[in-house]
């Protein structure tokens, strides 16, 4: 956006305390528990369905009187995800990525990523996700990553084999079979990781014979001017723009719509959106200000309080895509 409402708040701990003290509420994602007075605990993405995520517009609805509106575009949103579901199930897709020896938790190692929200979008989609049964009689030496959720992640560690090529070559062996891989390496520079970033990052080649060659898909398809992924931001809230993303990458149907999917083995650039793409103008400009709702359920115009609310409840709302 072109005003962020936590503008230098992200680098700044003194601003980004002030911003939250002087706000009404504050949604966060506390670990722990939320401790300051003005938190909402808002743990979206701890969700492990897809449409239960996208259903937290409900939550912030109620803090602007628009819990109608946000049941509409909740109850549209489900019709139009389940309208995307097909069945393909031939289509075998994983998850995967590889982190460096500089890991801090992991140590060298390549992944398999099994994070509920993942499953549930590849089988809405129609398609089959890895068989861990069969990577594991393969891998003897995949692991479960014990430093998150049970079963979310598999690890195969490079220190398990004589270099990194022996590791790469038993990972890719053992998915030779799957149709699709969804490569989650983070790249810095999105635009700058193609399919020859893969190669190397898996020691392979385009002469590799493995049937996920021709679909390599990233998760970075559509990112801001910053090289913020917005598979992190609008998906969250939009479940349907991702079924359907996915869809077109592994089927090419260009009527599809393209959204932060992008397959590098057709030589697919990531799409990056920027503020002069917006149409609406929002709350956290100043420009427009949210009514604010009393305790003895009256309302009043919009006064003093409402731009530092409209503040701290703005990336919500943008993210959510609540008209305030």
């Amino acid at each position: 956006m072109n005003c962020s409402a936590q503008e230098g708040g992200w680098s700044n701990a003194t601003l980004e305390s002030l911003q939250k003290a002087s706000a009404d509420g504050v949604f966060m994602n506390c670990a722990s528990g939320c401790s300051s007075a003005n938190s909402i605990s808002f743990k979206i993405t701890d969700e492990v369905g897809n449409l239960h995520q996208a259903e937290y517009i409900k939550v912030v609805a109620a803090f602007f009187n628009k819990e109608a509106e946000a049941n509409r575009i909740f109850e549209a949103k489900v019709t139009a995800y389940q309208a995307l579901k097909v069945s393909a199930p031939s289509t075998t897709v994983a998850w995967i990525s590889y982190e460096p020896a500089s890991s801090w938790n992991l140590g060298e190692s390549f992944l398999l990523s099994r994070a509920d929200y993942k499953l549930q979008m590849v089988t809405d989609a129609g398609y089959t996700n890895v068989d861990l049964a069969a990577l594991q009689t393969a891998l003897p030496k995949l692991t479960a990553d014990t430093t998150v959720a049970a079963g979310t992640k598999y690890i195969l560690k490079v220190a398990d084999y004589a270099s990194k090529q022996a590791a790469a070559e038993a990972f890719s062996a053992a998915l030779s079979g799957v149709s699709v891989v969804i490569d989650e390496i983070y790249a810095p520079d999105p635009a700058a990781y193609d399919i020859n970033t893969f190669y190397a990052n898996y020691h392979l080649s385009s002469g590799s014979a493995h049937s996920f060659m021709q679909k390599v898909l990233r998760i970075d398809g559509t990112m801001s001017s910053d090289k913020n992924l917005d598979w992190f931001e609008s998906r969250v809230a939009n479940p349907e723009w991702a079924l359907e993303g996915l869809r077109r990458s592994v089927t090419g149907d260009a009527s599809l719509r393209r959204k932060y999917f992008r397959n590098i083995a057709r030589s697919m650039a990531p799409e990056v959106l920027d503020h002069s793409m917006c149409s609406v103008d929002m709350p956290s400009c100043g420009a427009f200000l949210p009514t604010i709702i009393l305790r003895d359920g009256a309302a009043e115009a919009s006064s003093a309080k409402a731009p530092a609310c409209a503040a701290a409840l703005a990336l919500s709302l943008l993210a959510l895509g609540l008209r305030a």
